[in-house]
């Protein structure tokens, strides 16, 4: 508040402006009310960004020299607020929603690397749900022909996670038995990766213990042939248990505006209250 004060007197002294003290302090409330309602939405996804259903991968494709982790659409998907269109898009662009309902782990100790056997669990199938984001993981923009051998997906970091949540990513072998790629609950370490050939493409099932937003960091690298070892990490958002539609950017501004209003309307209207106990006192 105090820097909006000292801009504005810097704005009158050059007489840019030539408002009284009332309306400059209307200025500043309006400036106040605005970043209040920035910060409010200004973290939270884009109702039409958070993926809900339909195919899409986490891939990766070479931009010029280095490799380049996304997002990836070959056809529509859907997202809460509406159409998310085929396409490339950056990993921060859209969140993905894993909608429950949520089920207990199952008794089989087999199970543990998910969490405790009293723990719910949310997740995403590895065969396809029409209900739920179908997420791949593909190298198909990487040619065989120009990398020498296999590239490694490793989890690099839990960047925030609601507390005693538990991640994991693995697929089911022809007897049901869980093949772990991924798995928090005996931390992160260099046997939370693994391999995938270029061109390749694979789903996983991935899930969650705890309602709310994770932020996982993913990597990749590889050796090309004429480029050498190459390799980049990626966040990617996921929404856990409940979605709903949150603010477009119209909104944003729409609640910036009506505070802005109110505020001047309530200053103004002391003013003139001010200003006419002034007036009956000289008379």
């Amino acid at each position: 508040m105090t820097n909006a004060i000292i801009m504005h007197k810097r704005l009158k002294r050059k007489g840019i402006l030539t408002t009284g003290y009332f309306e400059g302090k209307t200025m500043v409330l309006r400036l106040i009310m605005g970043v209040f309602a920035f910060a409010i939405f200004a973290n939270r996804p884009l109702s039409a960004d958070i993926w809900i259903s339909g195919h899409g991968d986490i891939g990766v494709g070479l931009d010029g020299n280095s490799l380049h982790m996304h997002l990836h659409f070959e056809d529509n998907a859907t997202g809460v607020g509406g159409t998310i269109d085929a396409g490339e898009y950056e990993s921060t662009d859209h969140v993905i929603g894993v909608a429950g309902p949520s089920s207990v782990r199952a008794a089989d100790p087999k199970w543990s690397f998910i969490g405790a056997a009293t723990d719910n669990v949310w997740f995403l199938p590895q065969s396809i749900d029409p209900a739920k984001p179908y997420v791949g993981f593909g190298l198909e923009e990487l040619s065989v022909g120009d990398w020498n051998g296999n590239l490694t997906w490793t989890l690099n970091a839990v960047i925030s996670s609601p507390a005693g949540s538990n991640f994991s990513l693995w697929n089911n072998n022809a007897f049901g038995d869980p093949m772990v790629r991924f798995a928090t609950t005996d931390g992160i370490s260099s046997a939370d990766q693994f391999t995938q050939a270029p061109e390749g493409h694979e789903h996983f099932n991935i899930a969650f213990t705890r309602e709310g937003t994770y932020q996982i960091e993913l990597g990749i690298s590889g050796t090309h042939n004429t480029l050498g070892l190459l390799s980049d990490s990626a966040v990617y958002t996921f929404q856990v248990g409940t979605i709903s539609a949150v603010p477009e950017p119209t909104s944003v501004l729409l609640v910036s505006s009506i505070c802005g209003i109110a505020a001047t309307l309530r200053i103004r209207k002391g003013w003139k209250k001010s200003r006419k106990k002034s007036l009956a006192g000289s008379f």
